[in-house]
Parts: C-alpha cells; sequence; structure tokens
C-alpha cells in the first residue's frame, strides 16, 4: 500500500512485521481497526522453520498454512540408537522457509489493505502525558518522521529495541535458550520427518540441556541447527557454531547432507517463558519474542507468538472500543493461556540440566515409546486433562516441584 501523501496517523502502530506482528496487525485490521505496520526488516531471518501442530493450526486461522511441507513424525536420536513416533494425537506438524513465511504475511497485511513502512525502523517513543502516543520513525535513508497512533504493539523481536527503550526486561534468573541454524542441501528433503537429537555435549563430554534437529524442507534443503539452554552445566563455555559443526559431522551421512558448497549458519538468545515484561502499559503490549513467550520446554516460539497475537488484537479491539483500561487484561490473559504450563517448563528445564537426568531422558526417548510420547506431549503442550499417562504425571510432579522453585 502506497503510503505518500498519506498522515502518518492510525489508531494502532505494530512495530515489527515478523509472525507476531503481522498476525496481530492482521487481528486488528480484520476487526476494522487502521492499522500502520512499521518494519525495519530485522525479522527476515534465513532458515527453516519447524512448524508445530499447534503453529501449524494458527497459521491456518491466517489462511497461511497450504505451503507447509508435512511432518508427521519424530525420529529421536541419542548415540547409535534412534526411535520413532507420531506427533500427539497423530496431528501433522510441518515446515516452511522462514523468507518464504514472511513474504506470505506480508502479502496477507496487503490484502487486508494494512499500511507498511517497510525499511522503517522506530527510533524512539511519543511520549504524551505519560502515555506513549505513537514513535519516531527513520527509514533506510535517515529521513525521520512522526506515526501517531492511539495504541502500540511492540513485535520487534527477541531484543526488543523498542520495548528496551520504554522500560520492559528480562528476569535475569529464568533460563533463556541459544538457537544455531543452518540450511543444507540434501536428497532426503522430501521426508516427513523431523530428526530431534537429544545427546548433546561439550567438548568435555557433559551433557547440554537442549537438542539438536534436522528439519526437511521439501525442496532439496534441510534445516540444521541446534538449541541450548542456558541451564546446560557448561553452558558460559559453550560454543554454538562447534556444536551445530559436530552435530553436522555425526548426522551428515544419515542424513545425506551437503556440506561442499560451506554452510553459513544464524541464531541467537531466546528468552524464554514469558520472562520479558511489563507485557503490557495503558497504550503498549508486546507481544511473541518480545515478551519473552518462547516454550521454555523446547525454545520454539511460533505457537506463541500466534497465540499471542490473537490475543493482543483482541484486547486492543476492546481498548479502541472502551478505553485504555482494557489493555491491563492483557497479562491476566496470557497468564490464562501460558501461566502454569510455562511454570512447569521452567522448573523442568533446571531439573533436566543435572547430567544424570538429561541422560536417562534421552536414552528413554529412543528405548521406550511411552517415554518418547510423552516427552512430545509436555513439549507441544499436548498434556491430556483427566488422563494419567505419563506425560500428564510428569506435569503434575513438575506442578508440585514448581510451587518451591527458587526464582520462578
Amino acid at each position: 500500500m502506497n503510503i505518500e501523501g498519506q498522515p502518518l496517523t492510525a489508531e494502532v502502530m505494530v512495530i515489527g512485521a515478523g509472525p507476531a506482528g503481522a498476525a496481530t496487525a492482521l487481528g486488528l485490521a480484520t476487526a476494522g481497526a487502521h492499522v500502520v505496520v512499521v518494519d525495519d526488516g530485522s525479522d527476515i531471518t534465513p532458515g527453516i522453520r519447524l512448524v508445530t501442530p499447534a503453529a501449524r493450526q494458527g497459521l491456518h486461522r491466517l489462511g497461511i498454512d497450504d505451503d507447509l511441507h508435512p511432518i508427521t513424525q519424530i525420529e529421536w536420536s541419542n548415540g547409535t540408537r534412534s526411535g520413532i513416533t507420531r506427533w500427539p494425537s497423530r496431528q501433522t506438524a510441518g515446515s516452511i522457509d522462514r523468507v518464504q513465511l514472511h513474504h506470505r504475511l506480508r502479502a496477507r497485511l496487503d490484502d487486508a489493505g494494512v499500511t507498511v513502512l517497510s525499511g522503517h525502523r522506530a527510533r524512539s517513543a511519543v511520549i504524551e502525558r505519560g502515555f506513549v502516543r505513537g514513535a519516531e520513525v527513520v527509514d533506510g535513508e535517515g529521513r525521520a518522521r512522526v506515526l501517531r497512533a492511539s495504541y502500540t504493539v511492540i513485535a520487534d523481536g527477541a531484543n526488543s529495541r523498542f520495548g528496551r527503550s520504554l522500560g520492559s526486561y528480562r528476569q535475569p534468573t529464568w533460563p533463556f535458550a541459544v538457537a544455531h541454524t543452518a540450511t543444507v542441501h540434501s536428497p532426503r528433503s522430501h521426508s516427513d520427518t523431523v530428526a530431534l537429537v537429544d545427546d548433546l555435549s561439550d567438548r568435555a563430554g557433559i551433557p547440554i540441556t537442549g537438542f539438536g534437529w534436522m528439519v526437511p524442507a521439501g525442496d532439496e534443503r534441510v534445516g540444521v541447527g541446534v538449541m541450548i539452554m542456558s541451564t546446560s552445566p557448561s553452558f558460559r563455555v559453550i560454543t554454538p557454531d562447534a556444536i551445530l559443526d559436530r552435530l553436522i559431522a555425526e548426522h551428515g551421512e544419515r542424513w545425506q547432507l551437503d556440506t561442499t558448497a560451506g554452510i553459513e549458519p544464524n541464531g541467537g538468545r531466546i528468552p524464554l517463558g514469558g520472562s520479558v515484561g511489563p507485557p503490557a502499559t495503558a497504550t503498549t503490549v508486546l507481544v511473541g519474542d518480545a515478551a519473552g513467550l518462547a516454550n521454555p520446554w523446547s525454545g520454539l516460539g511460533l505457537d506463541a507468538a500466534l497465540d499471542s497475537a490473537q490475543i493482543a488484537a483482541e484486547v486492543v479491539i476492546d481498548a479502541l472500543a472502551d478505553g485504555s483500561t482494557a489493555l491491563q487484561r492483557y497479562p491476566q490473559r496470557l497468564a490464562d493461556r501460558f501461566g502454569p504450563y510455562y511454570k512447569v517448563g521452567r522448573t523442568i528445564n533446571r531439573l533436566i540440566s543435572t547430567p544424570a537426568v538429561s541422560t536417562r531422558i534421552g536414552r528413554g526417548t529412543v528405548l521406550s515409546r511411552p517415554v518418547a510420547e510423552a516427552v512430545a506431549r509436555l513439549a507441544t503442550d499436548q498434556v491430556r486433562p483427566k488422563r494419567w499417562g505419563l506425560a500428564e504425571v510428569t506435569y503434575q510432579l513438575g506442578r508440585l516441584a514448581s510451587i518451591f522453585a527458587p526464582g520462578r
């Protein structure tokens, strides 16, 4: 949508056009709000994204799940052993190229008539009587303009500059993750199985809390990566590049990974479990990674980004109709959706950092189908109410432990 000649005003300003920001903007626009998205392009990170069944449902709500490569199985790998399970409740996951997902989201924004300031950065907030009422936005050539808005949705990612400029902060004692990924050519790209490697270790052989993966994209490429939790015993001396290289070396032949052209890894730190706040002020809300909403069980964040976007759009629409006090319902809505599950996840994250525990769990996923299925249920928030399988018992024990856990 061409913005030349139009006044830079909106009912809602959304900072960031990644999945969380785009989904929030779409929800707002669908409800009739005038939305302007400020997009500096930093959300376009190359790579292959694993789309869990829950995230797939979120993309379906946006009408963009048809491009996914289907992933129906999980292959658990530990040492020389492996085992295969289906996704919980026999659901289907998927994968998609991150750049392709960005383009699909952008196309949906255009279809919805959302104004997108591409190549623009929100440099500083416009503050009136103590309330955020927009931002000074700067284009790629350094030209600045003011965008005024009644409400602001902050969706500029895990290292949210705009959020931090307004006082958002991460709980320092809560776990976080570091992800490191690369894309490699492979004839196994058409597989319907994602491989999860749960025996990562550092140079001294000490187990790492986290996992590696090979995600087929269906287009001659496979996404390869590692997720390393900050609760790992030797986290401070772990080099993600080295762990990724070792993963490729150990599993490259089996997955027919072609590294002759070299690889270009990328990654970064991921705040987990709702660790960034406050999630709302009188005129702003944080969504997705800007709120630290990635899953503390797995480090994955797409489903939480889409769910928080839906909640944010609903409360902002209410605020436009009834006044800014509606935004104060946002933290409770997030707590209702994620609170207990994330608190247990943070506790379990710490408990499994003990090498003896993580080693037993890793071996269990390949030796025992019930263990593998339980881990999959726990990691994807598929614990069944009123059932007492291994996943449900583990969750209840974790919930009990979380009551006494230090630092939540």
